[in-house]
């Protein structure tokens, strides 16, 4: 499917379609510009509010994540991937913790990213969410760290300056409780208001887990947020404005929700694995001004502290760790002349994290590790609109990233002592030309880049270094806005040339007890590339039918390797479907009523670098679908996830594990909301 087909076919229906999104105006603020969705050549997904609402029951961020084309979820005890970037780094599970890994996505809740073990193992609720950003393209030049594989921004609800609240109560399959409340109370006229959050979930995993540590469920599934959120006007609305968010976040759930062979009965008589409890809380504080219409300046500040739990077999991988984040950021924005942006800026970010383990039972003993990591990017952007339609951009990121981390394993007898600083200047590029109103056509160029790092090889209990990865991000995108805005059409093909790939490998594991565990080896594939599309369409049919689809399309392969036997050289990417796809249809027969369907799929991808056959997750097509009706201030609900109960693999471990993970099945609820 041609842009230029969907470009044509969009005109064809220019004048039929007027609806309720008609003159909705998207603003994308994860890359600071301020620019509508319209206006930015990166490819990004933006689900606001609404949306959320309108879907069938979701409680964390993969449920939305879900329905945007190119990215791929695995096992559940990784991140996601993002055109074939796995967004968990170049380590997992062990190796990660070994290691002090480093996300390749960085993931922000109100200014502030997440670390590794959030990303991986903790749960990011959508709970009072006003927005979610969905980067596809790499956000190195503009977020820095951790940020080769995307990016992903989560923008919660601010308080109102009137009261205002609501409350929700969901009842589902798989024991499912959930109880969520909100409430702004404003305490200065237009100059003061708060706003607190709640949210709490109980669930039981879709696998039955065979429980191996005393005291532990393996099969429960619960979360726990608190939020108050503060903004402050005290020159009123043309004055600075001041927003403090303070969260409390607790996930207790197992690392992963395995199936054992026969997969199709949901249940894992193993369980050796682990069971995470995870408890952030984090403060963020933002304050912007403008000094005039063409000069503004907007400064961050976060400080998060995160305590992760590892519970599991004895020797087997029980872990603590104890994680301070700290962060700051100043944005300038300024418009020296007609047509003339220049934005400006520098970030810092500082971690410190502190980590005991025990693998006795592994034959690596007790291990303690201190791990400091330091970031700092200068960055600025001059884009200059000229007379004919064409927009010409330039920007560069100077980002400097450092890792020193000690400690011992085997009770002393290993250890490891590193101590590296990567830098990188990284650029990009950027043409746009409005071809007529409400059509846009460009071409981008940047380059990208993730710090390398370290980790203990085992058994041989040696260090394990790997150098930083780069690539170059080739882009031409399509952007357009027919019908009066009743159709609206992005489209982004991209490629990118890789060098120095961090890749890992996977094998089985035997302790000394005979029991297996799964260990990555990571090493730098000189060559690789990434390459595919990814086209949304979103039609408004009549004020009272919205349809939307999106397809992503996708191939990677792995050039180069340093062995010419590597089983992974000629190979594509792990997690790496060709093609994914989604659909939704949101009908309101009448004001109170709301129907809501929605589709996703994604053709085989195989679980790991060397297109192992066991390793191979079919196809899938996944529907569901809710039912609101609205009767006064309030809400009543029905939904089904997984509606044909379909049994979808979504990762599968090696022949010898015999092990994988599926989707949920079937889960029938209801709800009741009450709104203020």
């Amino acid at each position: 499917m041609s842009v230029a087909f969907l470009l044509l076919t969009a005109a064809a229906m220019e004048g039929s379609a007027t609806g309720v999104r008609d003159k909705e105006v998207i603003i994308v603020t994860g890359e600071r510009s301020g620019l509508s969705l319209f206006e930015t050549d990166t490819s990004v997904t933006v689900i606001g509010h609404d949306q959320i609402e309108d879907m069938p029951a979701p409680d964390r961020i993969e449920d939305l994540l879900a329905q945007v084309p190119n990215v791929t979820f695995g096992s559940g005890g990784d991140g996601p991937t993002v055109r074939g970037m796995d967004a968990t780094g170049a380590l997992r599970d062990l190796s990660a913790f070994l290691g002090g890994n480093r996300p390749r996505l960085t993931v922000q809740i109100d200014g502030r990213a997440i670390s590794y073990n959030e990303l991986a193992f903790g749960l990011t609720s959508i709970w009072d969410v006003h927005q979610v950003e969905v980067f596809r393209s790499p956000q190195t030049t503009t977020q820095g760290r951790n940020a080769i594989g995307g990016a992903i921004f989560v923008e919660t609800r601010d308080p109102a300056f009137a009261w205002d609240g609501r409350a929700r109560f969901i009842l589902g399959d798989a024991h499912t409780r959930q109880l969520s409340g909100s409430l702004s109370v404003p305490v200065v006229d237009d100059a003061l208001s708060v706003r607190f959050s709640g949210d709490m979930r109980r669930s039981r995993t879709s696998s039955q887990i065979e429980n191996r540590v005393p005291q532990i469920d393996y099969n429960d599934d619960r979360s726990d947020l608190a939020r108050i959120k503060l903004i402050a006007r005290p020159g009123g609305a043309a004055g600075p404005e001041l927003r403090l968010s303070f969260q409390h976040v607790r996930s207790q759930m197992p690392q992963i929700v395995a199936v054992s062979t026969p997969f199709r009965d949901r249940q894992d008589k193993v369980g050796n694995y682990g069971y995470f409890d995870v408890r952030v809380d984090a403060l963020t504080a933002r304050i912007s001004t403008e000094a005039g219409s063409n000069f503004s300046i907007d400064a961050s500040a976060s400080i998060g502290d995160a305590h992760i739990v590892r519970h599991a077999r004895k020797g087997w991988g029980e872990a603590d760790t104890n994680a301070t984040d700290r962060s700051g950021e100043i944005v300038v924005r300024w418009r020296p002349a007609r047509g003339l942006r220049v934005l400006a800026g520098i970030s810092g970010v500082m971690t410190d994290t502190h980590q005991s383990i025990d693998v006795s039972s592994a034959g690596a003993g007790l291990g303690r590790f201190d791990d400091r990591q330091r970031s700092l990017g200068l960055f600025a952007e001059v884009t200059q609109t000229l007379a004919n339609g064409l927009e010409l951009g330039a920007g560069l990121r100077w980002q400097e990233d450092r890792q020193d981390r000690a400690g011992t394993l085997a009770s002393g007898l290993i250890t490891l002592d590193y101590d590296r600083t990567f830098s990188a200047f990284l650029p990009k590029v950027s043409v746009a030309w409005d071809v007529h109103d409400g059509v846009r056509l460009g071409a981008l160029a940047q380059k990208a880049y993730n710090p390398g790092g370290t980790t203990i090889a085992l058994p041989s209990g040696t260090p394990d270094a790997f150098a930083a990865e780069t690539l170059w991000d080739y882009e031409v995108f399509a952007r357009a806005q027919l019908a009066d805005g009743g159709v609206k059409i992005s489209a982004n093909v991209f490629r990118y040339d890789i060098r120095n790939a961090q890749r890992r490998l996977l094998r089985d594991f035997v302790g000394p007890d005979g029991t297996t565990a799964v260990i990555a080896e990571t090493d730098n594939a000189p060559r690789a590339w990434s390459r595919g599309a990814e086209v949304s369409i979103a039609w408004s049919m009549t004020a009272r039918l919205a349809l939307d689809a999106a397809l992503g399309l996708l191939d990677t392969r792995i050039t180069r390797t340093l062995s010419p036997s590597d089983p992974i050289l000629g190979k594509q990417f792990q997690r790496s479907p060709h093609l994914t796809s989604s659909f939704s249809a949101r009908w309101n027969p009448s004001e109170s009523l709301l129907l809501n369907l929605q589709m996703r799929g994604h053709s085989p991808y195989f679980s790991d670098d060397a297109e192992t056959a066991a390793m191979r997750v079919p196809g899938a097509l996944t529907v569901d679908a809710n039912v609101a009706f609205d009767i006064g201030p309030a809400r009543l609900t029905a939904y089904a996830r997984n509606m044909f109960n379909a049994f979808n693999l979504t990762h599968r471990y090696s022949e010898f594990s015999r092990l994988a993970t599926a989707e949920d099945p079937r889960e029938l609820g209801i709800g009741i909301e009450g709104r203020f």
